[in-house]
């Protein structure tokens, strides 16, 4: 069933949490409608209805569904009494920018609190509508457009498009974890009980683990062109996706991943998508058309397969094909067998139709890359192409077929010598401009008689013998000729003799290794101390954006929420340094893992001691008392270890 509004654009849909056939609908002239509607009968019918002064951004239902939240353009944030269809608070200017985004939470929240909003620059709040004071918490840790909230247990988390999942504690108020930047912005996003699911601008679902979202567990490449605007989660497993600049409703299968296609049209792209509190009507509100559609969700399930299992599966007991399971079934596409995860659906009983599954997957990901197993084409064979599509005439030049260039008029085939003889003149002249730069900075200036001076006898006689063995290798061409420059810059130019010397000695110079004897013997002493008993090696390593320095039996503090458990042993890998009582060994900045191992265990996961903010305004009666505590994460550093073979 379709309804089509005409002129009046509607934006936003509100779902009844307990009467399934009633909903409320937002337009874009700030009109907000009561409706109810018969599926069966193809029935739509407009119970009241209430105007605000801009459009309307969002609507929600409060979870006894007896309040309406609206969330106006104008910013105001108005609250109605559905069965007296009343406005019963309206607060202007709630936020200092454009409310995007609000969510209804659930009736656990601690302080009363009822719903969150987030605002177009990344500032989130939760209210107490009831409360003379109404703003209970404020956050502004995301920094661009809050597009939409979901809950997990006690977390709530909002999706920006800053490309961050933010985690909150609206219970304590504080943030939890803030994800890295993904790689464009995140839409839209769906919490199962193990799984977050979060809509990207590319066009990608980023799946995150429950309670763990600092890090990206997967991507999942869905066929919207653009990015993923809405999406619903039908049943386990079963991912339905819109677009703004998509038509066709999209359906993903989730573990294992596979887009099984669409499942049906909306004309104009579809920006939001609802299902009713009896999972019996998919809702999608049209993006470019005034079209709000209703679809009965149980045949878009069934709509590809061979019969209606959802329906039956409860009275007719059907199991798990592997194991017997009777919980958190799905249902094989090919052949029709129920199974709950994906070890049974690999299972051998099984297995003729999961190959199958997993080939049409590799055929169909070949198929994608098409000729991106051919080697590319070099540089020559690209121009060749070219000059067969555009031939030059070379009989007559400046004719109509023949391709001019700037430079027609004055041809020089030695063109690309000018240019390395002038790059290699002018790198002469920039290294003997930086040698005179610094005789300058020493004091010593750069006229001969200054480069003398500066020299005592011993240094005159060692250059005498660098610059005969010079002589001596540059000799080879022309002899005659270095044997006059010999004498006449021993006489008179020994000033440009010398910067010839500071010119090689700055030079770079092969390294060679003249003798080992003493790296051994430097080396053999480090092991001798290590080695005794009484011997105490320190390290400095660098974890959690800090630098510690630790010996054995350490304890060392590291703050925030860490993916780590009381128990886990793990190898500290950025090492800077290591020493004993006689000697220290520096990393170029590291040492690498064979040479030095640093280990250590999780110990403890606690809270550190409160600390008190006290806020006192005199002649003001204004107290206010904050106590901060953060999460730490206590290591014990078991050993120290450095391996000879490695130094």
């Amino acid at each position: 069933m379709e309804k089509d509004f005409g002129m009046n654009k509607p934006v936003r849909v509100a779902l009844h949490p307990s009467l399934a056939n009633r909903l409320a609908i937002g337009f874009i002239d700030g009109s907000i409608r009561f409706c109810d509607f018969d599926l069966s009968k193809t029935e739509f019918q407009i119970l009241a209805s209430r105007k605000l002064k801009r459009a309307v951004r969002e609507l929600s239902f409060s979870n006894d569904g007896e309040q309406l939240f609206a969330a106006c353009e104008n910013r105001a944030l108005c609250v109605y009494n559905v069965e007296a269809n009343k406005r019963t608070r309206c607060i202007q200017k709630s936020h200092d920018h454009k409310i995007n985004a609000l969510f209804v939470l659930p009736d656990a929240s601690v302080k009363h609190q009822q719903i969150v909003t987030g605002d177009e620059f990344g500032e989130i709040k939760s209210w107490d509508l009831r409360a003379k004071e109404p703003v209970v918490s404020c956050f502004n840790e995301q920094e661009d457009t809050i597009n939409d909230f979901g809950i997990a247990g006690n977390t709530l988390l909002a999706t920006s498009s800053d490309g961050t999942l933010g985690a909150y504690d609206f219970r304590r108020q504080k943030l939890l974890i803030r994800s890295e930047p993904m790689h464009s912005e995140l839409l839209c996003l769906v919490v199962s009980q193990k799984y977050c699911y979060i809509g990207s601008g590319d066009g990608h679902v980023e799946v995150f683990k429950t309670r763990e979202y600092g890090n990206l567990l997967e991507r999942i490449k869905i066929d919207h062109p653009l990015g993923i605007d809405c999406m619903q989660l039908l049943r386990h497993g079963v991912l339905l996706t819109g677009a703004n600049e998509d038509d066709q409703l999209r359906i993903t299968h989730l573990g294992p991943n596979k887009n099984m296609g669409n499942i049906g049209l909306h004309i104009g792209g579809v920006q939001q998508l609802s299902i009713t509190c009896d999972r019996e009507c998919l809702i999608s509100v049209g993006w470019l058309e005034s079209t709000v559609k209703f679809w009965c969700l149980p045949k878009l399930l069934n709509k590809n397969r061979p019969g209606c299992y959802d329906s039956t599966m409860q009275d007719e007991r059907i199991s798990c094909l592997a194991c017997g399971s009777l919980d958190s079934l799905n249902i094989c596409p090919k052949c029709g067998l129920a199974y709950c995860s994906v070890k049974c659906y690999r299972s051998q009983g099984h297995r003729e139709c999961s190959e199958k599954f997993y080939r049409e997957c590799v055929e169909q990901e070949l198929r994608l890359r098409g000729d991106a197993q051919k080697s590319p084409k070099t540089f020559e064979e690209f121009m060749n192409e070219q000059f067969e599509d555009f031939p030059i005439d070379e009989e007559v030049a400046g004719s109509c077929n023949q391709i001019l260039d700037s430079d027609d008029d004055d041809d020089n085939d030695n063109y690309l010598e000018e240019v390395k003889d002038g790059c290699i003149s002018e790198y002469q002249s920039a290294e003997e401009r930086e040698l005179d730069r610094q005789l300058t900075l020493l004091g010593i200036g750069t006229d001969n008689g200054s480069l003398l001076s500066s020299l005592t006898d011993q240094e005159k006689k060692t250059f005498t013998l660098f610059y005969d063995k010079l002589l001596e290798q540059e000799a080879v061409m022309v002899i005659t000729l270095f044997q006059s420059c010999k004498l006449l810059l021993r006489q008179t130019s020994a000033a440009e003799s010398c910067k010839l010397l500071f010119k090689q000695a700055s030079g770079a110079v092969r390294a060679e290794i003249v003798g080992t004897h003493k790296i051994e013997k430097v080396v053999d002493a480090i092991e001798q101390e290590w080695r005794q008993k009484s011997a105490r090696l320190f390290a400095i390593v660098y974890i959690d954006k800090r630098q510690f320095k630790i010996s054995e039996n350490d304890l060392i503090v590291l703050y925030d929420n860490l993916p780590l458990d009381v128990g886990d042993k793990i190898k500290l890998e950025k090492v800077l340094a290591v020493g004993g009582k006689n000697f220290t060994l520096f990393g170029r900045p590291l040492i690498h893992s064979p040479t030095v191992t640093v280990n250590a265990t999780v110990v403890e996961k606690t809270t550190s001691y409160p600390q008190l903010r006290y806020l006192m305004i005199n002649h003001a009666k204004v107290r206010n008392l904050h106590w901060m505590s953060r999460e730490t994460t206590i290591l014990r550093i078991n050993d120290i270890k450095i391996d000879r073979k490695n130094i």
